[in-house]
């Protein structure tokens, strides 16, 4: 006989959406940067991460933005410093996979020299205060 060990997670991934994507000779240049923020509905029953990158390629004179949202259905009666911990950086590094992954299928399409984009520590970056809440 086993024993069922179904203990209920804190955040539960329900997908993602790319909310924009812009990429071209024609995109403004912004500084190279990746920022991440999080949210909780009022209920607090759900939460959202938006990754937004804004990315450049000077051998071909290309620039862009990529903002991607993934939606998580939270535990109820997680405190506020457990959210930023599960949400924030976890429910990031959950969601950063999907966002490196389309930015470097676009940037494929474009050109044979695909844009990726580093490994990031999320426990740093949480630490940091990199990760903000909105």
């Amino acid at each position: 006989m086993t024993q069922s060990n179904t203990q209920e997670t804190p955040i539960s991934f329900k997908g993602y959406q790319i909310k924009k994507l812009e990429y071209g000779t024609d995109i403004e240049k912004e500084k190279d940067r990746i920022g991440i923020k999080y949210g909780i509905s009022n209920d607090q029953k759900m939460g959202q991460v938006v990754i937004t990158v804004y990315f450049s390629d000077k051998s071909k004179s290309s620039n862009g933005i990529l903002e991607v949202i993934g939606q998580f259905e939270i535990k109820k009666g997680l405190t506020e410093k457990q959210q930023h911990i599960f949400l924030g950086q976890n429910g990031s590094a959950i969601l950063y996979p999907y966002v490196r992954a389309i930015l470097s299928m676009v940037t494929a399409l474009d050109d044979n020299r695909v844009q990726v984009l580093p490994t990031l520590n999320f426990v740093n970056l949480a630490k940091n205060d990199k990760i903000k809440k909105q």
